[in-house]
C-alpha cells in the first residue's frame, strides 16, 4: 500500500475531525482512520504548552504591534503611551526567544533545523530592543 496517501487521508481526517467533532460520519474507513489518528496522537507536555503559548502570545503582539503603528501614524504620534506599548512588546518577544532556548536548549535554538528562523527572529527582537532603547 501506498503510504503516502494514507499519510494524506489521516491529515484530512485529523481537519475533518477537528472541525466537526463528533458530527463526522462514520463509515468503515473512517473507524480505520480513527484509529491510527489515536494511535499517532502523542499527548502535549508541559513545554509544547509552554512553547505554543509563548509562540501565539508574540504572534498576537506582532499583529496588535502592526496595528499600533498604523494608529500612531495616523494620531498624536508623540503620545507616550506608544513608547509603553513597544516596550510591552519588545518584553515578550524577548521572552519569547528565552523560554524557547531554555526549553529547546540553546543549541537545538540556535544550531537546530529552524535555526534560521529563529536567528532572524533574535535579530528582530534585538533591532526592537535597540530601538525601544534609543527612543528612551
Amino acid at each position: 500500500p501506498n503510504m503516502a496517501h494514507g499519510r494524506a487521508a489521516l491529515n484530512v481526517f485529523i481537519v475533518q475531525q477537528a472541525l466537526l467533532g463528533d458530527a463526522v460520519p462514520t463509515t468503515s474507513a473512517t473507524k480505520a482512520l480513527l484509529l491510527a489518528y489515536e494511535k499517532n496522537r502523542k499527548p502535549a507536555t508541559k513545554h509544547d504548552v509552554l512553547v505554543h503559548g509563548i509562540t501565539a502570545l508574540s504572534t498576537l503582539s506582532i499583529l496588535s504591534s502592526f496595528l499600533l503603528l498604523g494608529i500612531s501614524l495616523d494620531n498624536d504620534s508623540d503620545w507616550p503611551g506608544w513608547l509603553v506599548f513597544e516596550a510591552v512588546f519588545a518584553c515578550i518577544f524577548v521572552a519569547e526567544i528565552v523560554i524557547k532556548s531554555v526549553v529547546y536548549t540553546a543549541r537545538e535554538y540556535f544550531c537546530g533545523p529552524s535555526r534560521w528562523w529563529n536567528r532572524f527572529d533574535v535579530l528582530l527582537t534585538g533591532v526592537a530592543v535597540i530601538e525601544l532603547i534609543l527612543n528612551l
